[in-house]
């Protein structure tokens, strides 16, 4: 199951090598190879083998309902490359700072996500190495946290509030001290 997209695609008339992934649950995906060794651990995997073989590699710590999200985000990466002007800005912003810019494609992506999604996607783009990915899932989140009082976050995702009031004043107290 691919997820249909939403975006201008490009066609490829190229012969393509397709790989075959296995999820944890046991589903089955074909996936261009060109796209697929975006992961650095299935890029990995592939140094590996020979050209030739029909390739299926198992993905052991993702679940099937997460691997479409991952090839369309793969697609949509490659279907919307930087602008010349983009580019010239990417390039002159300070290295430390170019993994915080959201491409209006990403913000697309991540919109429709839910908590549930957000979660796996973020524990499978960690074991596919997908730093891209990854780090775009983190600003999602940070910027949810960021946005949301405490009480909001502990609701959103489920955070007890285990603490007593006596506790909370020592840790304000604390922080106050080591602001100073």
């Amino acid at each position: 199951m691919i997820l249909p997209t939403k975006y201008n695609t490009k066609s490829n008339l190229n012969i393509m090598t397709l790989i075959t992934l296995t999820s944890s649950d046991g589903t089955s995906f074909k996936v261009e190879k060109s796209l697929i060794i975006l992961s650095e651990t299935i890029k990995n995997i592939l140094s590996d083998m020979d050209d030739g073989e029909d390739i299926t590699i198992p993905l052991p710590n993702v679940e099937g309902k997460y691997v479409p999200y991952i090839i369309e985000y793969l697609k949509l990466r490659e279907n919307n490359p930087l602008s010349e002007e983009e580019k010239m800005k990417y390039e002159k912003t300070p290295k430390h700072e170019q993994r915080t810019i959201v491409k209006p494609w990403e913000k697309d992506f991540v919109k429709e996500l839910d908590d549930e999604t957000l979660s796996g996607l973020i524990l499978a783009s960690s074991y596919l190495d997908i730093l891209d990915l990854r780090m775009l899932l983190c600003k999602t989140v940070a910027t949810i946290i960021t946005d949301s009082s405490e009480e909001q976050v502990r609701e959103r995702f489920g955070i007890k509030d285990d603490l007593t009031e006596e506790e909370k004043k020592k840790i304000m107290e604390d922080l106050v001290n080591f602001e100073k």
